[in-house]
This record gives structure tokens, sequence and C-alpha cells, in this order.
């Protein structure tokens, strides 16, 4: 079965292996698991990662839009940045629907959705840290109040399948 969508995901395994929707093994199949299911099983079988993660326009143009990865990367300030610890990717539609309002000022009027969009999205998920909050005693001593771990975040990347050139870059906190 011939994938649906124009924006597709690719991947860079630590095995050194390349990986693209799509394309070779990597279709969507009939009654199977979809292509980003079977890579989530092939990493856990045999324990690889995921080193980088984008998308990819399946059209003459081909744009790319790629997130840091946990390799090496070629761009310094990626270099002294913190490496992501885990890779997903998913797909949205967002609606836009007209409200008006009615008579009752408590109630609004649902009208017909005006517009649909289809999204494809990648996103890096990035550690939180341990954070020691501490009170100096006197010049030689230091007491420990309290450690505690912020959340983590995610950098996600937004493109439009109908028009792949709309896309948005997302840094969003970690679900608690």
């Amino acid at each position: 079965m011939k994938t649906l969508h124009k924006v597709l995901w690719a991947a860079a395994l630590s095995n050194g292996e390349r990986i693209y929707e799509g394309k070779g093994d990597w279709i969507d199949r009939e009654n199977d698991l979809s292509p980003w299911q079977r890579l989530d099983k092939k990493l856990a079988s045999q324990k690889i990662e995921i080193r980088s993660l984008w998308l990819y326009v399946n059209e003459p143009d081909g744009q790319e839009f790629h997130l840091p990865g946990s390799g090496d990367p070629k761009f310094r300030i990626f270099q002294e940045r913190d490496k992501p610890y885990d890779y997903n990717m998913f797909r949205a539609i967002a609606r836009d629907t007209g409200l008006s309002s009615t008579e009752d000022p408590n109630k609004m009027k649902v009208g017909k959705t005006v517009e649909t969009d289809h999204f494809t999205v990648i996103e890096a998920y990035y550690p939180g840290e341990t954070i020691s909050a501490r009170v100096q005693k006197n010049a030689i001593q230091t007491i420990p109040l309290k450690d505690f771990t912020t959340l983590g975040y995610r950098l996600q990347i937004w493109v439009n399948e109908r028009n792949p050139k709309m896309a948005r870059a997302v840094v969003a906190p970690m679900p608690e």
C-alpha cells in the first residue's frame, strides 16, 4: 500500500543504517504495523538507537527539516548542547471551526469546519536537570537544602502536508 503522505520521516541509526519512510521495506503495508511502529520494534529487538531524525518532502524540490542529532553533529552549536535521549514521530490534524454567540451568554453556536490541516511532526526529547539548592553555613561548611529535578523538554518540528513551506519549530515541556 502506497503512503498517502508527502511529508515523510527519515532516521539515521546507531548501526550506520539510514531508513526512509516510503522506501524499501519502510512502506505502508495493509494489515501491518506502520513504518514508525516497525522501526520502534527494530530498535528494541536489535538494541540500536536513532542518532538523528528528520522530515523530507517526497516531491522534486525535496525540502528537509532536521532535529539536532545525538551522534556527532556538524554544526558547532549542537556539539556544545545536550543531546536528545529519545525521538518520536506522529501525525496530527488541526481544524478551524467557526463559533458564534447565541442569545444565552453561556452557550456558543458551533459552525461548520472552515479548514483542516494535516501535519507530520517529529520531536526530540531532552532530559531535565538536577539542581541542588545549598546554603552556606560558614566559610567552610555548605549544607544541602534540597535537590530537585526540572522537567525535561521536547523540541518539535511541525510540517504542513498541504504546504510544507509552512513548517514550525516548537519547544514544549515534557508532560508530567
